[in-house]
C-alpha cells in the first residue's frame, strides 16, 4: 500500500498518520518555525541620534504565555542600516526611518508587526560646500550650494548662510552666485548664521 503526502500541518506535539494524510508537527517544524509562536518586538523610544544605540527587546509567546525557553534572537532590519551593534542593540549612522524585527536565531518566525525607530541627525560638525559648475570661464557665474552635516554626512541645515571666498578680490557675490573678473583658483566655504 502507497502512502503519500497530502497535507502537512503545524500542531505541537501531535504526530499520527491518518488514511493517506501525514500531520507533522512534533516540536519544530522542518521548515524552521515554531509551531503556535508568536514573536514581538518593543523599544524604549521611537527616535535616536545618527551613531547612538537603543536597546531592542524580544518576546515569544506560545497562546498567553511568554516562552523563556528561547533566548537566542537576530534583529531583522529595514532597511539595512550602516550599523547594527548586537542582537538586542541597533544603532545606525544614516539618519531616516528603519523598521526593526525580532526573529527566531535561524528560524523563519519572525515579529509580522515590526517597530518603527526614526534616526535623526547628529550635532552638527561640518559645513559643506559645493559649486555648479566647479570651473567657468573668467567672467561666467558659479552656484554656490551649502549644507551643515553631522559627522556621519547626514543633513543639519540647509539654511541660514552666506559663502565665503578666498581671495575675495575680484569675486562678485551675488546671492549664491560667484562669479569672478580674474582666472584662478579660489576657496570656498559656508558660514551658517546659527553655528
Amino acid at each position: 500500500m502507497k502512502t503519500s503526502v497530502t497535507s502537512v500541518v503545524r500542531i505541537s506535539a501531535l504526530c499520527a498518520l491518518v488514511g493517506t494524510s501525514v500531520f507533522v508537527g512534533c516540536g519544530d517544524d522542518k521548515d524552521g518555525s515554531v509551531a503556535g509562536l508568536r514573536v514581538e518586538t518593543s523599544i524604549d523610544t521611537t527616535e535616536i541620534v545618527a551613531g547612538t544605540e537603543i536597546r531592542v527587546d524580544c518576546a515569544a509567546y506560545r497562546g498567553g504565555t511568554r516562552d523563556e525557553s528561547i533566548t537566542s534572537w537576530e534583529l531583522r532590519v529595514t532597511p539595512t542600516p550602516s550599523t547594527v551593534v548586537a542582537s538586542d542593540r541597533f544603532s545606525a549612522e544614516k539618519a531616516g526611518t528603519y523598521e526593526i524585527a525580532c526573529a527566531v536565531a535561524n528560524s523563519i518566525d519572525v515579529d509580522d508587526t515590526p517597530v518603527t525607530v526614526t534616526v535623526v541627525a547628529a550635532e552638527a560638525s561640518r559645513a559643506v560646500a559645493s559649486l555648479e559648475p566647479k570651473t567657468t570661464a573668467a567672467g561666467e557665474p558659479t552656484t554656490v550650494s551649502c549644507s551643515l552635516q553631522d559627522g556621519f554626512g547626514n543633513e543639519v541645515s540647509k539654511s541660514g548662510w552666506t559663502p565665503n571666498v578666498t581671495p575675495k578680490e575680484s569675486v562678485e557675490v551675488s546671492g549664491v552666485q560667484l562669479t569672478s573678473t580674474l582666472q584662478g583658483a579660489f576657496q570656498v566655504e559656508c558660514l551658517f548664521d546659527e553655528y
